[in-house]
């Protein structure tokens, strides 16, 4: 019964290892290069100048900072746009409504 073995004969060993490890292919994509948005500081300080804006000087502070983040990519500069847009309407609408409580006094 040896002559008939259904795995054939036995291996001799295994090859020899390789020599390192092959070199990785060049990658045909990639990162582009990153065009400067901003950094994450000026975002930082346009969001910081929205809520302040919302206690203070709104109607000054809301616009500056709206215009600090336009050119700004970013959640933070997002959420300072959203904001500074909320300022302006807020103290639009009260400006408004203060300037109405004058105009439309008690005439005795």
């Amino acid at each position: 019964m040896q002559g008939n073995n259904p795995y054939g004969p036995p291996q001799q060993g295994y090859p020899p290892p390789q020599q390192g490890y092959p070199a990785y292919p060049p990658q045909p994509y990639g990162y582009p290069p990153q065009a400067n948005f901003g950094s994450n500081e000026e975002g930082r300080n346009a969001l910081l100048m929205a809520i302040g804006g919302l206690f203070c000087f709104g109607i000054i502070l809301g616009p500056l900072a709206y215009r600090k983040a336009m050119g700004l990519h970013g959640g933070v500069a997002m959420a300072a746009r959203i904001i500074a847009v909320f300022d302006i309407v807020l103290w639009t609408i009260g400006i408004i409504a203060r300037i109405a409580m004058i105009g439309g006094g008690h005439h005795y």
